[in-house]
């Protein structure tokens, strides 16, 4: 009984937090965009989009670009313009 509690203590003990790894550079003509700064998108005469969480695919309005991910808060957002 005394070696089970032992595994079992080293076991669960021993968790660590992986270390943050550094988010690669998108090779050229990958799908994955480029993640932009608020100010990034404000700065193209945009706006920014929240994103309402729960895996919504929803991200600008009808009338609007979706321009790619904004780093924001918990869940990020979109960098949304009008259409022309």
């Amino acid at each position: 009984m005394r070696s089970f509690l032992l595994v079992l203590l080293v076991a669960c003990g021993s968790k660590q937090e992986p270390a943050p790894q550094p988010t690669p550079a998108p090779a050229s003509g990958s799908a994955q965009p480029t993640v932009m700064t608020k100010e990034e998108c404000e700065a193209k005469g945009a706006r920014v989009n929240a994103s309402i969480g729960g895996g919504s695919q929803i991200h600008c309005n009808d009338d609007e670009l979706d321009l790619g991910p904004v780093r924001i808060g918990i869940e990020g957002g979109w960098c949304c313009q009008l259409k022309k």
